[in-house]
């Protein structure tokens, strides 16, 4: 213990400090009350979460993708400096981010191409991911099929990867996906292990075990819901913390997809599948109870910096949902609905 008050002491008083400006509930009945777009950027400009990050906006003149891009900055940069505290080998963190950036734009980016939009896609995030970063972000923008993706690639580690997928005639999203994701999870955990005591390695990777969970579960009923008869298994990710083995086939064997429903109920994690948007945010639910769990707990572990950062992201999905929530005229009950956390905050 004594160790780690001296490992992650400052970086721990560092996240309290920053976890006490995020927003609470008062903030989000404020951008819950607001009509527009640029009203909810207006109150964001005073608040102490985002002021701050939103500076370069000017009042009046805010569209949503400025909005979504500049936060997505700002979790990035907060990012960074946490780990900037963090000393020795365990530094390494930094790294995690980069995996955790490439991963998040070229998914976006895939997504993008899928929906054959004209307009330009822009990647999130600041100089220091720009320049460490392997992947040729304004090449890539300017690309317009997925066969020219490819191209650009090919010199990356993401060449060989997804070359094969990218070059097919279909180009499937979901194998995309599952692909960058288990690169993703086997990088990251490659790492951890390398970078932190055993100890500590084996409580990250466990958190890396259950998002694998989670994904596999949302991923078989979705197919069940809306894909019946398709195989599920290509679309897996490997490994897992609790599915797995006798569980993992009960579940891809279950006839439809309330029978699979009624068999994550019994697992562990059958708290999370209740109610209409836990096909959403199931896995947010998850990360802001751990989340808050891990932060209330007045240690001083290496956990604290994970902790923060789900809840930021948490936080910026909220901000996202109540801006989409507003332009499409949904009511404040189905934006709630949508919320992660909402009226947990003090």
């Amino acid at each position: 213990m004594k160790n780690n008050a001296n490992k992650y002491g400052a970086v721990s008083a560092k996240v309290s400090a920053m976890r006490g400006k995020m927003l609470r509930d008062k903030d989000y009945d404020a951008l819950l009350s607001k009509g527009t777009v640029p009203e909810i950027a207006e109150y964001l400009f005073t608040s102490e979460s985002c002021g701050s990050h939103l500076s370069s906006l000017r009042s009046g003149e805010v569209h949503r993708a400025q909005l979504e891009y500049q936060l997505g900055r700002s979790f990035i940069l907060q990012s960074m400096r946490l780990a900037g505290m963090i000393f020795g080998k365990e530094r390494d963190i930094l790294s995690l981010l980069l995996y955790e950036y490439e991963k998040e734009n070229l998914l976006a980016y895939f997504r993008h191409l899928i929906s054959e939009r004209d307009a330009e896609f822009f990647f999130a995030g600041n100089d220091f991911v720009r320049v460490h970063s392997a992947v040729p972000y304004a090449q890539l923008a300017a690309c317009h099929s997925f066969s020219e993706a490819a191209d650009v690639l090919s010199e990356t580690q993401y060449g060989a990867l997804l070359s094969d997928l990218l070059r097919s005639e279909q180009p499937d999203y979901n194998q995309i996906e599952r692909r960058l994701v288990e690169h993703y999870f086997d990088c990251s955990a490659r790492l951890i292990e390398a970078s932190f005591s055993k100890e500590d390695a084996s409580v990250i990777v466990k958190q890396l075990e259950v998002e694998k969970d989670f994904r596999n579960i949302l991923r078989i009923l979705r197919l069940k819901k809306f894909y019946p008869g398709e195989e599920i298994s290509k679309y897996l990710l490997r490994g897992g913390h609790r599915i797995r083995g006798a569980v993992l086939q009960e579940l891809l064997s279950a006839r439809d997809y309330d029978a699979a429903l009624a068999v994550v109920q019994q697992t562990r994690y059958g708290r999370y599948f209740s109610g209409e948007a836990f096909l959403d945010n199931a896995y947010l639910v998850y990360l802001e109870r751990d989340s808050r769990r891990i932060l209330s707990g007045g240690g001083a572990t290496i956990l604290c910096v994970p902790a923060y950062l789900n809840l930021k992201r948490i936080e910026i999905h909220n901000i996202i949902t109540i801006i989409e929530g507003k332009r499409y005229g949904c009511s404040r009950e189905a934006i709630v609905q949508k919320l992660v956390g909402y009226h947990r905050r003090g």
